[in-house]
Formats: structure tokens, C-alpha cells, sequence
């Protein structure tokens, strides 16, 4: 049941993307995943629900001081920027009421390589196989290495993260463009913060 639900909401998060994209009133496909993750709170055992409470606690804070900041910057929140607060929000949940849950090594083997993953699948599908695919296939290729450096080390892994994600920030806030602010904003929500996140993991300890 587990893996339905997570299927039916990666599913319907992607859809609300990409239909959201042609018109407003496809925003509404974001409530499945809202009701999906209301079923899982439902289902959640004493401890398991704890945990997603304070995940839901500290991701509202989080959209929310975004979501200020970015509004006394004077961004427009067109569709793209959005979706990008919506699907890090989403993102962020996730990671943050697993992360007590699970070992630090399945943590790290499973975000890390689901960004790697991710990372080159956009890479494929946006330039099919050319030397461009080559050249963007760089970013996940340094998450897989930085990946497996952590598994074998928790402090090698860790630099290796927050160097990726320094340069991500870094890239992002250089010659800063208003009107380049929505693909900016998700490259830092959807792949520095998860980086500098795997950062602090591979610091952990592992429990037997």
C-alpha cells in the first residue's frame, strides 16, 4: 500500500507540473498528493506520526519564511515559481520524516542517488545523445561520486556535498537576473538545499 501511494503521488506531482504549466486551473491536481499525505498521517503508527508532525512543522516554516523573503524581494510568483515552493515543500517533508526513521546509510544511498538519477535523466531528456548530455551529465556524475564517497567515509562524503553545493549557490546567486529568477530558485530549492542536507547526513553517525 506504501509503494501505491508513493507511486500515485510522484505521479501526480509531475502531472500538476506539467499541466499547471498550460493552464491555472490545473493546480488543482496538487490536492491528490495533499490527501495522499493526509492518508499517510492517518495510517502513521505513535512514532512515525511524531516524526511527520514535526516535518510538517518545520517545512511550514520553511515555505513560509521562502515565501516572505521572496516577497520583499519583489519576485513574481508566476506558475513556475509556484510550483517550485510547492514541490519543495513536498520534497522537503519527505526528507525531513524519514531521515530520523531510516539508517544514515539508506538515507544517503537513496536521496543521493535519486538526485544523481534525476539529474541525468534531465540531462537525457533535454538533449537526447549529444555532447551537450556529455557536459550536463557532470552534475550528476559528481552527486553519484560524492554519494559513494560518503558511504565509505562520513567525512570525505560530507565535504564532497557542501562543495557541490556551494557551487550550485554559488552559480545560482552570480549575476543575478530577475527575470531568471524561477529556474534559479528551483536549482537552489530542488538540488543546493538537498545537497547541503546530504552535507549534514554524512556527518551522522551510524546506529547499529
Amino acid at each position: 500500500m506504501e509503494v501505491i501511494l508513493r507511486v500515485l503521488e510522484i505521479g501526480f506531482l509531475a502531472l500538476a507540473v506539467v499541466a499547471s504549466a498550460k493552464s491555472d486551473i490545473f493546480f488543482l491536481f496538487y490536492f491528490v498528493p495533499l490527501v495522499i499525505e493526509i492518508v499517510k498521517d492517518l495510517r502513521a503508527d505513535e512514532m512515525i506520526s511524531f516524526f511527520r508532525k514535526r516535518a510538517s512543522s518545520q517545512t511550514l516554516l520553511f515555505i513560509a519564511v521562502m515565501a516572505i523573503i521572496m516577497a520583499s524581494a519583489g519576485v513574481n510568483f508566476s506558475r513556475e515559481v509556484v510550483n517550485v515552493l510547492i514541490l519543495s515543500g513536498f520534497l522537503m517533508k519527505g526528507v525531513l520524516s524519514t531521515d530520523a526513521l531510516l539508517k544514515r546509510n539508506v538515507v544517503i544511498k537513496w536521496t543521493g542517488g535519486v538526485m544523481a538519477l534525476m539529474l541525468a535523466l534531465f540531462a537525457l531528456l533535454s538533449h537526447g545523445f549529444s555532447l551537450e548530455t556529455l557536459i550536463e551529465f557532470i552534475p550528476a556524475a559528481l552527486v553519484f561520486v560524492a554519494t559513494l564517497l560518503a558511504l565509505k567515509n562520513r567525512w570525505a562524503g560530507s565535504c564532497a556535498y557542501f562543495c557541490i553545493a556551494i557551487l550550485v549557490f554559488y552559480f545560482s546567486l552570480r549575476s543575478w537576473n530577475p527575470h531568471q529568477i524561477s529556474g534559479r530558485l528551483a536549482v537552489m530549492l530542488l538540488l543546493g538545499f538537498p545537497l547541503a542536507y546530504l552535507g549534514f547526513q554524512s556527518l551522522r553517525k551510524e546506529v547499529e
